[in-house]
């Protein structure tokens, strides 16, 4: 993904979303397109959609010609009902690649965990005194199971919030610090036991 089309909100295409899916995306790239996930809600659905279409497990090169092909369809049926912003009027992400400090560092659940579906609990490092942060958990469908503000670092959801066995589910964090910038830890995966 170029910046130039970052800097004007466009979607991923068809080929992003497919390297993005099967984990075939540099690491710079990637960085890139999470930071763009975080906040386009178009492209988070695409690539839950399109990660159903994918069996577990199966990275080769077979499945890039009908996943894009799933994703091309995605793109053409989806409708583009969200207005897009340039990203000159969206919150600053800052990506702590060099400085971990400047970064959100998510601990538990390990990505891709396998975690009891009744006892899941979120931790991350603190990036900043005075930061408030914000969880955001979605299901395979892309749907927000769960979304809160909170200022610690350890979040067990409610009672009253629960999910499905068998199930992938996706989270992240998003850190609002003291001088109005912003800081993410980027999208985290994790599958409930059956």
């Amino acid at each position: 993904m170029s910046d130039e089309r970052i800097a004007t909100g466009a979607h991923l295409t068809v080929d992003e979303v497919a390297a993005f899916v099967d984990h075939a995306t540099p690491a710079a790239e990637r960085e890139r397109i999470e930071h763009h996930l975080v906040k386009c809600a178009d492209c988070r659905a695409e690539i839950v959609a399109v990660r159903r279409l994918v069996p577990r497990r199966t990275r080769a090169w077979t499945v890039a010609v009908p996943l894009a092909a799933a994703a091309a369809l995605l793109l053409t049926i989806l409708p583009l009902t969200t207005s897009r912003r340039p990203a000159a009027d969206a919150r600053q992400v800052l990506r702590g690649a060099a400085d971990r400090s400047l970064g959100i560092v998510a601990e538990r659940p390990a990505a891709r965990a396998t975690l009891d579906a009744d006892s899941v609990m979120f931790v991350w490092r603190p990036v900043a005194p005075e930061a408030s942060y914000r969880l955001t958990l979605t299901n395979d469908r892309g749907d927000v199971v769960w979304s809160g503000s909170v200022s610690d670092t350890v979040v067990v959801l409610p009672s009253a919030v629960r999910l499905d066995r068998g199930r992938l589910y996706t989270w992240y964090v998003d850190a609002l610090l003291a001088d109005g910038r912003s800081v993410t830890s980027g999208l985290r995966e994790f599958v409930t036991a059956r």
